[in-house]
């Protein structure tokens, strides 16, 4: 009898240990992580114009709207090595992601961002001084909003293939132009004609290359009149371009409405730039 009462007491002073060192453990993980708040840590690769996202995110939730806001600038993005941690507290990943998209998309070739400890490094190539320009003004931007970018290097093309060349000029002028219409209709302003024979001239230097016209609106107004909007704009482009003598096979359209924002809808300017013609090169 008393050496099964001294096992039993021996026992439960070993439980009563181990309880211990569970509570001691869990509580010193909280207040390392109210400490040092840990943040996702992610790394997206383009290259070839495709896009990966790999990386440790607070959510699973969170990894489909990084997905979902990189597709808004390139259908070609795949998901790579993810994981889950749940104790990520005070992510900045989300608004990171939300300023960098589009340009990341859009003024880079063979680039790679990496996201860590709430601290962004951006590596790639641009096509034209003007893309390198605007992805460092945004970069600067960021790190006015309080993150850290401790390093980003962005270097210029200097020998580009003919699609790279016209994908070039085509980021270009309509990063200083755009495209305009008449308030709420698909009728082209006369004042737009000059940008729109230029980019009849590109085309007309390399006929082998065909073109996506894409259409985009800002989100005010119904979605299907948005919608519709989009398609119609993008339908007057491609007529005036076959006009032109651009051959109907090169050219095809999309209208997106509304669901393709450049930038978050929450201001006028931001509205504006959304609202907005682009020309995307069939197979990239």
């Amino acid at each position: 009898m008393f050496k099964s009462r001294k096992k039993a007491l021996i026992f439960c002073l070993i439980l009563l240990v181990v309880l211990t060192l569970l509570c001691l453990c869990s509580k010193t993980r909280m207040i390392y992580n109210e400490l040092y708040p840990q943040s996702s840590s992610v790394e997206i690769i383009k290259k070839d114009s495709k896009i990966l996202v790999n990386g440790t995110f607070s959510t699973e939730k969170l990894v489909g709207q990084t997905i979902d806001k990189f597709k808004m600038f390139n259908d070609k993005v795949e998901r790579g090595d993810i994981k889950i941690n749940k104790d990520i507290k005070k992510d900045k990943w989300y608004d990171t992601m939300q300023n960098i998209a589009y340009y990341f998309s859009n003024s880079l070739e063979n680039a790679k961002l990496l996201f860590s400890n709430n601290k962004l490094t951006i590596e790639g190539s641009s096509l034209s001084k003007k893309a390198r320009a605007d992805i460092l003004e945004n970069i600067e931007k960021i790190k006015k909003q309080g993150l850290e970018v401790p390093s980003s290097k962005v270097i210029l093309i200097e020998a580009v293939t003919h699609k790279q060349k016209i994908k070039k000029d085509f980021y270009e002028l309509l990063s200083s132009e755009t495209v305009e219409f008449e308030t709420g209709q698909a009728l082209i302003k006369s004042e737009s004609f000059p940008l729109l024979d230029k980019i009849t001239s590109k085309l007309s230097v390399f006929p082998e290359i065909n073109i996506v016209i894409e259409g985009h609106t800002d989100d005010v107004g119904a979605d299907e009149l948005n919608q519709k909007l989009s398609e119609d704009r993008a339908v007057s482009i491609q007529k005036y371009l076959i006009q032109k003598g651009i051959d109907t096979n090169r050219l095809s359209t999309i209208g997106y409405g509304e669901y393709r924002p450049a930038f978050p809808n929450t201001s006028d300017a931001n509205r504006q730039k959304n609202r907005r013609v682009e020309f995307k090169i069939k197979g990239e």
